[in-house]
């Protein structure tokens, strides 16, 4: 509010020596109103100096946080160890009962992680003969399962350029029940031993 007031105050005083006084009717000099005028602009000129100033600093510890963050992460260390092998992985899903980790491989495959270290792991589909000479976006693309964990999508192409969404069941051991399947949806020639949802 200062800012406004000042200009408005030289303003006033030069509208008052155009009209020859002031409110009380004394004379102003020109040399007066410019006087006022620059001691206003004096004033809003520091009180903006001072702002920029105040952001620069801001701006300058935001810059030495982020310095500092940085340096902190590149002396990081990191190690990483092997805990499994996996050909061509398409997705990684979580079963959503029991927490253990589903990679998905392209060629049909599907293997679960039982624990932590990596070392159990337990191959609970392999449908990779029904794959066999799929390329570029045919194969098994993808998977998931219902919210209980007792079923589960798959989603593949076969070779012949079949797309099909299926639905099979979840066993308690955590396996993968492929004559439990169900083709929920099917985009070319589906084989006759596989159940269709119509």
């Amino acid at each position: 509010m200062q800012r406004v007031a000042r200009p408005l105050v030289g303003v006033a005083l030069l509208v008052a020596a155009a009209c020859g006084g002031d409110a009380n009717g004394q004379q102003v000099s020109t040399s007066e109103v410019d006087s006022v005028n620059r001691s206003s602009q004096s004033d809003s000129s520091d009180a903006d100096l001072a702002d920029a100033a105040t952001d620069d600093q801001a701006e300058s510890a935001a810059y030495l946080d982020a310095a500092d963050l940085y340096r902190s992460v590149a002396d990081a260390s990191i190690e990483l160890e092997l805990l499994m092998t996996a050909e061509t992985v398409v997705d990684l899903v979580v079963h959503p009962v029991d927490g253990a980790l589903h990679v998905v491989e392209h060629a049909g495959r599907i293997l679960r992680v039982n624990n932590d270290a990596g070392d159990d792991v337990d191959v609970v589909v392999d449908f990779a003969e029904r794959l066999v000479g799929h390329r570029d976006e045919q194969g098994l693309t993808g998977f998931e399962f219902a919210a209980d964990g007792r079923f589960a999508w798959l989603h593949y192409t076969l070779p012949d350029g079949t797309t099909t969404v299926s639905e099979v069941a979840v066993g308690d051991d955590g396996m993968i029940d492929m004559a439990s399947e169900r083709v929920l949806f099917a985009l070319g020639e589906v084989d006759d031993d596989v159940d269709v949802v119509t």
